[in-house]
């Protein structure tokens, strides 16, 4: 039997998936993301367990990818790395050995010269030991928006450069292949990549000309406070995330990581991924950054369909957003019969939701009190901001799609596109 099969662990905010392909003879297995901190222990460790218990000797993962180095999707795998580490040093066998990894390390992407000096400036300057150890929440931080910001792209930096250093220390390869040591478009071993023999990535993202642009304004010699301001720009690690189109045995998945809908489908148009009218259908979306509708547009929705969505998000930053499901549901017949795939249960990711939301609307009045032109959100009205009260109040209009959360503790979206895995 042959499978192909996506897993959306539940992985908080973040992002942590396991792709799975080929037959019960020759299995693979593709991990994307690890989510942010616990993600780990709590969800990707016991499933590889379970997983390698099933399959026996000769478990691997077939290729490990990183889609960017964001806390909430990398954090999980320097865990998974860590504990190889410890593992290898302690001389016992590592049960999930990697075969191969794509990893865009921020060193790579920018070809910055130095992060390290310009981390250990900001450390020292907020009398921190390390820069996961510096406050955000401390004063002076919090008045800046621009240097908070900064702070976080930093903090991921520190992230994706420990993941590298791992990678490098247990010697598993990494972007094998790829021009300039770099996975986008056009620019791997083949166009698209074969991992096995009948299961194709074609690569979307990041766009080419936006890497060279970055790699340019880090080629100059910039000072540490000069480069925090260049780190400002939230969009420098989502420029590097990768994206990809995996097909195999006439199925197709779009992985998204945190793109930009506009980036993205640019890159499918370049890569020819795309019909003469500039439209794609797959079987299953995974949804960029969450479902947040700072990344996408009703267009996208409109050019870009599935048969499956998933949104990986518990709630936190209001994900996925009201107004990012409204525009996938707008853009699609009411006849039109698909699945709206979520990590958690509604209620909960409700709840979650309208904690942050009243949270961030606290900040709103803050500013507000300071600067009475600032923007005010609402106060929380469940009609009108509830995810559960979307679906209902479409399913009452006739809309014919359909909405899978897990009902209870320990499930989790897994959408077998040919036959289901035994496991």
């Amino acid at each position: 039997m042959d499978h192909f099969t996506l897993e959306a662990l539940p992985a908080r905010y973040g992002d942590c998936l396991l792709l799975h392909y080929g037959s019960d003879e020759k299995p693979g297995l593709i991990l994307i993301d690890g989510g942010p901190g616990k993600v780990w222990e709590k969800s990707l460790q016991p499933r590889l367990k379970e997983l390698a218990e099933a399959r026996g000797a000769g478990f691997r993962i077939n290729l490990m990818m990183v889609s960017h180095i964001d806390d909430d999707h990398v954090v999980g795998l320097v865990a998974f790395t860590g504990a190889w580490k410890a593992e290898k040093q302690a001389g016992r066998p590592w049960p999930f050995p990697v075969r191969e990894v794509w990893h865009n390390s921020f060193e790579r992407v920018s070809n910055a010269k130095d992060v390290n000096a310009v981390t250990a400036s900001v450390t020292a300057s907020a009398g921190a030991d390390s820069i996961d150890e510096v406050d955000l929440e401390a004063a002076g931080i919090e008045d800046s928006e621009e240097r908070r910001d900064a702070l976080k792209v930093l903090q991921s930096v520190a992230k994706g450069k420990a993941l590298r250093d791992d990678l490098e220390a247990l010697a598993v390869p990494t972007n094998t292949g790829f021009d300039g040591k770099l996975v986008r478009p056009g620019k791997g071993p083949s166009v698209p990549y074969k991992l096995g023999p009948e299961l194709t990535l074609h690569v979307a993202a990041p766009l080419s000309k936006q890497l060279d642009d970055l790699q340019k304004e880090f080629a100059k010699e910039l000072k540490p406070e000069a480069a925090l301001a260049a780190y400002t720009d939230g969009s420098v690690p989502n420029l590097s995330s990768i994206a990809a189109l995996a097909s195999f045995k006439g199925k197709t998945i779009l992985l998204t990581g945190d793109a930009r809908g506009d980036f993205l489908r640019e890159g499918l148009r370049q890569e020819g991924l795309l019909d003469s009218a500039g439209k794609l259908h797959v079987d299953i979306f995974k949804l960029p950054h969450h479902g947040s509708d700072r990344n996408i547009d009703r267009d996208f929705f409109r050019d870009v369909t599935a048969d499956h969505y998933v949104a990986s998000a518990d709630g936190t930053f209001v994900n996925p957003d009201r107004p990012t499901l409204e525009m996938l549901i707008g853009s699609r017949p009411k006849e039109a019969r698909y699945v709206i795939h979520l990590t958690y249960e509604v209620t909960a990711i409700d709840a979650q939701r309208r904690k942050e939301w009243q949270t961030e609307r606290e900040g709103e009045l803050k500013k507000r009190a300071k600067k009475p032109t600032a923007p005010l959100r609402d106060e929380w009205d469940e009609a009108r901001h509830g995810l559960g009260a979307l679906f209902e109040a479409k399913a009452e209009e006739g809309y014919e799609f359909t909405v899978n959360a897990p009902p209870e503790a320990g499930r989790w979206p897994k959408i077998d596109l040919l036959d289901p895995i035994s496991v």
